[in-house]
């Protein structure tokens, strides 16, 4: 267990360090001994408890001490880090504001022990006896969630404390001693997901999961679109949420989803090993996505408009200003496009597959209304921008791919040129016209010069063949 001791006091603070650092599962104490220190220390690290001083210094240097100056840190610390155990140790008497400190927290399965505990509590210094016995009781629930393995199979994750602190709570309610973890896509973004194989003590699998790990505003974003739009689609074509975590993670925040064991690879590696099979989870998804694109209207958008929802303006002009891009006359535009739900983010590694055509997708964070053509043009340019998709080399020339890329018929006439074909003839029969489906991958394209992985100058060869088209067809 790691625990901030915030005291100012000379005597009082170095003994309390002495004390809780003797104890089996205390593993480090950090001493600050004001407000800034204490906010310096929550932005530095990683902590399982906040041990709060109200009467603090400002600073250091500061010798006068203030009760706002810990109510501001308790704040704080509520703010940057919602459900940290908080235990507010003071030796003045109980004010109006202690006596509503009850109202600051939660009473929650922090630990995945299935026993409920105050995120905030009030003990003063004379019975600093009751503390301890706290803090051991909840050292204690800290081991038995750290004594939870996570596996990479020798892969450098880069897991935050706290993803790695919600993929071992996830997994011990599950009854689990070991979790394995597999990427699936992130790395790109401010999210990860990944698939987690729950195993218990003897080695037998338990559960699989997919877990979307991000941070605590990312997640009420998914639980948002999941509960207004992805229940919507046919039961099967997603998996059920079966836990959400978003306390006592340092600001971080998880979803976990359950999953049937067979679904053990991505539409990455159905293209690059099973094209065909591929071509039958396009089919497939699209039926699944119906109900999504009944329910759209045609109405006319700019193609500033349909780029925004990819790409903020503020993106979009550095892109411009780095690359010499002269497209507002494209920005301009206005085109009649279907808009309706889509996924938003549908690139191979958010399709997981059994036996084809059986898939789920995942990663719901960008579900939302925009270009109906969004979906299969990321379903087909992911297989040559996407990392994933790339490693394949599915595509040996690319630069008469993107040069050719708006004629249907110059597609490759190869397994994978059926794939490609599949997904384009999907954002033809989505799209309202023509226009529409040049309009999406121009956007999709241009987006695609936000990240270090992809070719600038391949990716500018299709920004300006989309561009060209487009005013072409003006």
């Amino acid at each position: 267990m790691r625990i901030l001791l915030v005291e100012d006091h000379k005597t009082i603070g170095p003994e309390m360090v002495t004390t809780l650092t003797a104890m089996e599962h205390v593993r480090d104490v950090h001493l600050a001994r004001s407000k800034a220190m204490g906010v310096q220390a929550l932005e530095d690290a990683f902590y399982d408890l906040l041990i709060l001083d109200l009467g603090l210094p400002l600073t250091d240097d500061d010798a006068d001490q203030a009760v706002e100056h810990g109510q501001d840190l308790f704040v704080i610390a509520q703010e940057t880090c919602p459900g940290l155990p908080i235990i507010v140790l003071t030796g003045s008497t109980t004010t109006a504001w202690g006596e509503r400190l009850g109202r600051f927290g939660h009473n929650v399965d922090l630990w995945g022990s299935g026993a409920p505990s105050n995120t905030v509590d009030y003990i003063r210094k004379e019975d600093v006896e009751d503390l301890y016995r706290e803090v051991e009781r909840m050292s204690a629930e800290v081991a038995a969630v750290n004594a939870i393995r996570i596996n990479t199979r020798g892969k450098r994750l880069d897991l935050h404390p706290g993803w790695e602190r919600a993929i071992r709570i996830a997994a011990r309610k599950l009854g689990g001693v070991n979790a394995e973890l597999s990427p699936l896509s992130g790395g790109l973004s401010r999210v990860r997901v990944f698939l987690v194989k729950v195993f218990d003590g003897a080695g037998a699998r338990i559960a699989t999961l997919a877990a979307k790990l991000g941070d605590r505003q990312e997640v009420a974003k998914e639980i948002a679109a999941y509960d207004r739009h992805v229940q919507r689609l046919p039961v099967g074509t997603f998996p059920h949420r079966t836990e959400t975590l978003e306390l006592g993670l340092c600001g971080k925040g998880a979803i976990f989803y359950r999953l049937a064991d067979d679904y053990r690879s991505t539409l990455f590696d159905a293209i690059a090993e099973d094209p065909q099979g591929a071509v039958r989870v396009i089919e497939r998804l699209k039926g699944n996505m119906q109900i999504w694109i009944d329910a759209a209207t045609v109405q006319p958008r700019s193609i500033a408009e349909i780029r925004r929802h990819i790409l903020w303006d503020e993106e979009f002009e550095a892109i411009k200003a780095a690359h010499g891009l002269e497209v507002d006359d494209i920005e301009t535009m206005t085109v009649d496009v279907r808009i309706g739900c889509v996924h938003g983010d549908l690139h191979g590694g958010n399709v997981l597959i059994a036996d084809p055509p059986d898939a789920v997708i995942i990663d719901f964070g960008d579900v939302g209304e925009t270009s109906l053509c969004l979906d299969p043009v990321t379903l087909e340019l992911c297989a040559v921008f996407h990392p994933a998709g790339a490693a394949k080399g599915l595509i040996a020339d690319l630069s008469s791919y993107f040069a050719a890329w708006p004629d249907v018929d110059a597609l490759p006439a190869t397994d994978f040129g059926a794939y490609l074909r599949a997904c384009r003839e999907w954002a033809y029969d989505v799209g309202h016209d023509d226009l529409s489906v040049l309009a999406t991958a121009y956007a999709y394209a241009v987006r695609q010069l936000r990240f270090d992985t992809v070719n600038k100058a391949q990716t500018l060869q299709l920004v300006q063949t989309l561009a060209q088209a487009l005013r072409a067809a003006r």
